[in-house]
């Protein structure tokens, strides 16, 4: 016996000595301890960050440069930890195992296996052999599971109730993210694009590009400028009455100065510190944009009329042969043929309006020249004058709003009820093709009307021959369900204004100079104050007896100068007729003619692209910009992407050294390269593409035999950009050229530059894989870019996996408190040591909740209690609700999870 001891002795003594170097052992309750310790020390680290209210870290890099990251996602939070816990890099494993299949959940797994670790050291401590545990968390674990089957919800078959599903699933993500100030814009975002998937759960189709820079409103809709129009003086500022009265200047600094907000209509104006003018954008170009959506609806006969336009005007000699019809038809030539701009929707309105004019010399022309290909049929000429004459209001009103006639603010409400009335018109007649187009431009009309600008429809009212008649009138025809509300919002923030004036008149003491005329004409004008002094003296402000005049009759004055009306009857009306002269002189638009009409450049507007409501088109982006000399916009390109180098002139390139013994033989080899990347450039060429897209620099020679031959060529793409661009386009990365068969082209229907903000971006529309779409966030800083990609990513991730598995639970702590309750009731159920085991499963399971409700700053332990309260109660849909801080119905307040997170 004593023997054996003696053994066993040697052998533990010579164990350090039989592993490697730094090898050591760890075992019983020491190694059981190190696990517990890591374990609950990382479950500890990330269980802030859980739940809607949890706090972000601040995570700082070893590395060179020190990089700083902010965030509250688990998962990154744990890829970014140095750790040498092998329990602990247990944790970390299962955290990205669940990021990578799931998207989300990452932080509740790592903080519920440390709370069945902190319990499981409870009853080890209690003298509870480790097996018998593992065996109750077993028993607890399926139980858990069991349970909440039987509360899934699958609601896949009802298309309607499964999209609500995925809503309410993203807005929960959302909910704990960066971007939960703007959840259900972002949900929206993130199921249109999972739902172009099909059921794919491949999300290197969905495109995420980040591009830093200040969120401004100069392009918000909503917004308007006040800008100078009288020479600035230090000691006295001429300023506006609007500005004065009508705003507010906050105490601000300096650079805000500038910035105010209506009080009555709650608009924001800028100005420089002292103006006389004020300005306000009209519904951003108005019409412009509903027009060109319903032009893509257009017939082929726009199409032939511009290339046959095209054609004519290429050169001299076939704009003479054009010019002998219209002689030999006695028309007048002081009227040009027009070429369009497909980016200004209005030239070609002017191109279809003069190919009218010269319809006949166009019939004759085909006969004059044999390669003239684009003449139209009698029919297709029918189709050219129907949308030319449905274009010209369109054309006549946007012209008046665009700066260069200076229309007083009168004007807006009339025209663009006359705009409504005119697509509702086209929408409901025997046309289909124009009833299509107004049905589009209709849906952009929405979209303005919903923006329309209060202080423009009170200036309807100051015009006498219309009043608050045609305001009511003009509401009931575009929305008549809300236009009784509208209406009476007009006359409340019209009289809210009138009294806005009438206290600004009774503060301000003006200085006058005595008159001692005594001209009849003043006698007059003292009765006419005289008068207006008796009528308000009878309860009745000056804004009740204009609204109780009869208007003026429109058709006996249909050119009133409405500002010279004011000016005229200034003395019965004084502090109104101030008002009037004010509103009425707000210009429309801020912009010129052409600028009104222009959708050229593809600007996306910084406010537009900003981390906010934002949409996923049905494209993909490639962050890369166009080159010098390079086409533009390609239609049905055939894209060749390809890693392969370009570099001409190698000698120089890569350092060589070459013995020669004159100039003239580095000029050959020189040339030699050149002739070897001619014929690389004349391979790529045969394969019969228009775009070429390579990895790799592409130095000028080759980039100017690309655009000498009309192809557009694309260089030093990243590599993700092109295995992404080759994956959406469905063709493949090519290295060599020598068998154009074995090559797959790339396909799309357009490729065309487009701007987000100051920065130039490539644009592949209608591509071959139709579930490809990109989106492109836009914020103040790359961290905060970062972050809204992280949560972004989540969300399409746990959409992607919710469309397989369609399965729902509610969320807020609602699954948890039902699988703690059915692990309850099996503890009661089963004897020995094991249901201690059971029991410490189930108070881990309390554990989420209660933190949720600690970090959102709440009583935990209360809520809990009254989510059990609740929960005995058959069919409870109780959960936490962190905004009220109350215990709330979690299918009423929309707040799911996918069953797999």
């Amino acid at each position: 016996m004593y023997f054996v001891d003696s053994i066993a002795y040697v052998i533990v003594s010579q164990i350090d000595r039989i592993l490697k170097d730094e090898a050591t052992e760890e075992k019983g309750e020491r190694a059981r301890m190190a696990s517990f310790v890591g374990a609950m020390a990382i479950a500890d680290l990330v269980k802030t960050t859980l739940g809607p209210k949890g706090m972000a870290k601040i995570l700082q890099s070893t590395g060179r440069g020190h990089s700083v990251t902010v965030t509250n996602d688990g998962a990154t939070i744990l890829k970014s930890l140095h750790i040498d816990n092998p329990a602990a890099k247990v944790l970390v494993d299962i955290s990205k195992v669940l990021d990578d299949e799931v998207g989300d959940g990452t932080t509740s797994v790592v903080v519920l296996a440390g709370e069945l670790l902190r319990e499981a050291e409870k009853l080890v401590n209690s003298k509870i052999h480790p097996m018998t545990i593992i065996s109750g968390y077993r028993m607890a674990a399926e139980c858990a599971r069991n349970a909440l089957l039987l509360k899934v919800v699958d609601n896949k078959k009802d298309a309607e109730k499964f999209r609500s599903d995925l809503m309410n699933i993203a807005m929960t993500t959302l909910s704990s993210k960066i971007l939960s100030q703007d959840k259900e814009h972002f949900a929206k975002l993130s199921v249109d694009a999972v739902m172009r998937l099909k059921g794919s759960t491949n999300l290197e189709a969905v495109q995420i590009i980040k591009k830093p820079g200040e969120i401004s409103m100069e392009d918000n809709e909503e917004s308007c400028e006040v800008s100078s129009s009288v020479p600035r003086k230090r000691a006295k500022r001429n300023t506006s009455i609007v500005w004065n009265t009508f705003t507010r200047l906050p105490r601000v600094s300096n650079s805000e100065r500038s910035k105010a907000q209506c009080q009555v209509c709650k608009e924001i104006f800028v100005a420089d510190s002292g103006t006389t003018n004020m300005k306000r954008h009209m519904a951003k170009h108005l019409d412009n944009g509903q027009n060109q959506a319903g032009l893509e609806k257009a017939d082929e006969a726009i199409e032939k009329v511009r290339e046959g336009v095209k054609h004519i005007k290429h050169s001299e000699g076939r704009i003479l042969k054009f010019v002998e019809p219209i002689k030999n038809h006695g028309l007048s030539c002081s009227m040009k043929l027009r070429q369009d701009v497909t980016t200004r929707w209005n030239s070609t309105y002017q191109m279809l309006d003069s190919a009218l004019l010269y319809q006949q010399a166009y019939v004759q022309y085909k006969f004059l020249d044999v390669d003239f290909k684009y003449s139209l049929s009698e029919e297709e000429w029918k189709r050219v004058e129907v949308i030319a004459k449905f274009l010209k209001p369109f054309y006549e009103i946007t012209t008046l709003f665009s700066g260069s006639k200076y229309p007083t603010a009168n004007l807006y409400l009339p025209n663009v009820w006359k705009i409504q009335m005119l697509l509702k018109e086209a929408e409901n007649g025997s046309d289909l093709t124009m009833s299509e187009m107004a049905t589009l431009m209709l849906r952009k009309f929405k979209k303005y009307w919903r923006s329309y600008s209060m202080i423009l429809s009170i200036a309807i009212v100051l015009d006498p021959r219309y009043k608050m008649k045609f305001v009511k009138f003009c509401f009931a025809k575009i929305d008549p369900v809300t236009a009784d509300a509208k209406a009476e919002k007009v006359l409340d923030h019209l009289e809210l204004l009138f009294k806005e004036y009438l206290i600004s008149s009774t503060s301000i003491s003006l200085s006058m100079e005595p008159t001692t005329s005594n001209e009849i004409g003043d006698v007059l004008e003292e009765f006419d104050v005289f008068e207006n002094q008796s009528e308000l003296g009878r309860n009745k402000t000056q804004l009740d007896l204009y609204l109780e005049e009869p208007k003026l009759d429109r058709k006996a004055n249909p050119n009133l100068d409405v500002l010279a009306y004011w000016k005229e009857n200034s003395a019965r009306y004084p502090e109104l007729s101030l008002m009037a002269r004010d509103v009425l002189s707000i210009p429309i638009t801020t912009v010129a003619s052409e600028s009104t009409f222009s959708i050229g450049g593809r600007i996306i507007g910084k406010f537009q692209s900003s981390i906010l409501p934002t949409n996923a088109e049905a494209r993909f982006i490639l962050d890369k910009k166009i080159g010098v000399g390079q086409p533009k916009r390609i239609e049905n390109a055939k894209i060749l992407v390809a890693n392969t180098a370009m570099a001409t002139d190698k000698v120089k390139i890569y350092g060589a050294r070459v013995r020669v013994d004159s100039m003239a033989k580095v000029a050959e080899l020189e040339a030699a390269e050149k002739d070897k990347m001619t014929e690389k450039v004349q391979k790529i060429i045969s394969h019969g593409i228009n775009c070429f897209v390579n990895r790799q620099l592409i130095y000028n020679f080759p980039e100017e035999l690309f655009a000498d031959a009309g192809i557009l060529a694309i260089e030093h793409a990243d590599f993700d950009g092109i295995e992404r661009l080759a994956l959406v386009t469905g063709g493949e990365i090519a290295s060599t050229f020598d068998n154009p068969e074995s090559v797959k082209l790339g396909h799309c229907k357009l490729i065309e530059e487009i701007m987000v903000g100051e920065d130039k971006l490539i644009h592949f529309s209608g591509v071959e894989l139709g579930q490809a779409c990109t989106i492109v966030l836009r914020g103040a800083s790359l961290h905060v870019l970062d972050e809204a990609e992280r949560s972004l990513h989540d969300a399409l991730c746990v959409l992607s996996q919710t469309v397989n598995d369609s399965r729902v639970l509610l969320g807020g702590g609602w699954p948890e408190m039902v699988m703690a309750k059915a692990v309850d009731e099996l503890a009661k159920k089963t004897p020995g040591k094991r249901s201690h085991a059971i029991e410490a499963f189930s108070r881990a399971l309390f554990a989420i909740p209660t933190i949720i409700a600690d970090n959102a700053g709440l009583d935990g332990a209360e809520l809990v209690a009254q989510l059990r309260a609740e929960h005995h109660k058959d069919e409870s849909n109780a959960g936490i609700d962190v905004i009220t801080g109350k215990v709330g119905d979690m299918g009423e307040l929309g707040i799911s999870e996918a069953f797999k997170s």
